[in-house]
């Protein structure tokens, strides 16, 4: 999926060379920092605590708590911006709070057996 990824960005690239559009390349001295921090810091964490917990638990448990992020931003974004969730927002959190819990609660049961 990286690699689609890294393809279509390319794509996208090599739309705005041919055309000459080279200014959406351009990034601000004020945002590297800031830019150096999203792609290393927190891209090695992520990375870094997903290899730790694929070593202490299966994959597919690993793997079914990346929707979490949704939420998870969204409470965070209630905490240090003040922005309001919508009904749909907190309908949605739920839901994947629910589903999350029905694969625990499955792996669970699994493990039991």
């Amino acid at each position: 999926m990286y690699g689609v990824g890294a393809a279509v960005m390319g794509l996208c690239s090599m739309y705005f060379i041919l055309t000459g559009e080279l200014d959406v390349f351009a990034v601000p001295v004020s945002s590297i920092g800031p830019l150096l921090y999203v792609v290393f810091i927190t891209s090695s964490t992520c990375y870094g605590l997903l290899s730790w917990a694929n070593k202490h638990s299966s994959p597919t448990l690993v793997t079914s708590f990346w929707p979490l992020q949704v939420p998870g931003v969204a409470f965070l974004s209630y905490i240090f911006f003040d922005e309001l969730l919508s009904a749909t927002d907190a309908l949605g959190a739920v839901l994947i709070i629910a589903g999350l819990l029905s694969v625990t609660l499955s792996h669970r049961f699994e493990e039991r057996r």
